[in-house]
């Protein structure tokens, strides 16, 4: 059984966290960079998608989604001091991946 709602969320390319992103970012501070990654990677498979697969979203659909985020990255740069217990090495290869996997989509998302 998915208790979290997992499978929805894949179905739709929605990365969620489970329980608070603080509580977890304590547990550990490598998942912050690991949720830019699955980020990255949900919306570059939104894109590629067919659209008659997925649902157009809702107006208040993609205001509450941009809530979220928005939520989550304040939870985040709350923890950012936690990023320094990372080593070095772990830090560098998490954003290597972030980078090399699509970086289309984060051109997008940064707007450059």
């Amino acid at each position: 059984y998915d208790y979290f709602g997992g499978y929805d969320d894949i179905q739709h390319y929605r990365v969620n966290w489970i329980f608070s992103p603080t509580s977890r970012m304590m547990e550990s501070p490598v998942r912050c960079l690991r949720y830019f990654r699955f980020c990255g990677e949900m919306n570059f498979r939104r894109q590629q998608s067919s659209s008659f697969l997925l649902p157009p979203k809702e107006e208040k659909e993609e205001e509450e989604e941009e809530e979220q985020k928005k939520k989550v990255l304040k939870e985040m740069a709350s923890q950012k001091s936690r990023l320094k217990s990372i080593p070095h090495e772990t830090i560098w290869k998490n954003i290597k991946q972030i980078l090399s996997s699509h970086p289309n989509v984060i051109q997008d998302e940064l707007q450059i």
